[in-house]
């Protein structure tokens, strides 16, 4: 399931944020709406990117168009759980959604908005997120 969406940086935090621009797909949006609200995209401290999002059995895939390192595709595995639009709709509300965090050495993060259970499962410590999660394109 890819689905067309705005990436876009928080200029302060430098997170990064997604917001789907089909508000047709119901379950979906759940997941936008709890990342970022999007009336941010109209911020001046927020910058955004084109790029999709892509669901499947085995990952999620966040893909931005902009070729700069930062801007590359990543991976995030360990959503097997997310077998079908009912598993991806309550992914939202149990987890409350997935942020990617940049850092300052362009290495991404992915981290559930409300609980570190998803991280202790994955089994994220400190800067070894990077290669425990997210592969470069």
């Amino acid at each position: 399931m890819v689905i067309p969406a705005i990436l876009g940086i928080d200029l302060d935090t430098t997170r990064v944020h997604m917001v789907l621009i089909d508000g047709k797909m119901d379950t979906d949006e759940i997941v936008a709406q709890s990342v970022v609200p999007k009336s941010w995209v109209a911020s001046r401290k927020f910058l955004p990117l084109m790029g999709s999002v892509e669901v499947s059995l085995q990952h999620m895939r966040v893909q931005m168009s902009k070729a700069r390192p930062e801007d590359r595709a990543v991976y995030i595995e360990g959503l097997p759980w997310i077998k079908n639009r009912a598993g991806f709709a309550s992914l939202a509300k149990v987890l409350g959604g997935v942020q990617l965090l940049v850092h300052q050495t362009m290495g991404l993060e992915a981290k559930v908005l409300n609980g570190a259970d998803w991280k202790h499962e994955l089994g994220l410590s400190g800067n070894a997120n990077k290669e425990a999660i997210a592969a470069w394109v």
